[in-house]
């Protein structure tokens, strides 16, 4: 499945709105431009909690089935999915966990992961994404996991 916005558009729309992995989640799910994500979220604050997607879905007019509470590696594979980020911020009594998370698009054919610049504008396959995001860990984090898949 072709993505509706390439590698410019999503330059443009980081640059003038500040899309970033929860807008670009949605677009590359949903089949839709970051231009049609932002009229759904005219006001973004530079970041998506469960609430925001669930509201951006509504005004798509999509009807998702949440799965919350996941402890899972397996992202979902007709939506989209919330991962958190392991690291001090998960240590009991912090209320940071919610700055450390990402948002990933999920198809039969692959991820679409705003991670991986050189990959902007394209479906990577499983198989290929899952190196990346372990790479992506061991450099930055203590772990990972998802916690929600919106599946429609």
């Amino acid at each position: 499945m072709q993505l509706a916005f390439n590698a410019d558009d999503s330059q443009r729309a980081h640059a003038d709105w500040g899309a970033n992995c929860g807008p670009h989640a949605l677009a590359a799910a949903c089949g839709k431009s970051l231009e049609a994500i932002h009229k759904v979220i005219p006001q973004f604050r530079g970041w998506m909690g469960p609430t925001e997607i669930e509201a951006a879905l509504k005004a798509l007019h999509i009807t998702a089935r949440k799965t919350p509470n996941l402890n899972t590696k397996t992202p979902c594979n007709a939506g989209i999915s919330r991962i958190q980020w392991h690291g001090p911020w998960l240590n009991p009594g912090s209320k940071d966990a919610y700055k450390h998370t990402h948002w990933i698009a999920g198809r039969n054919y692959g991820i679409y992961d705003t991670l991986y610049p050189e990959k902007t504008g394209m479906w990577i396959p499983l198989a290929e994404w899952r190196p990346l995001i372990e790479n992506h860990v061991r450099l930055h984090f203590a772990g990972w996991h998802i916690t929600h898949w919106y599946q429609f």
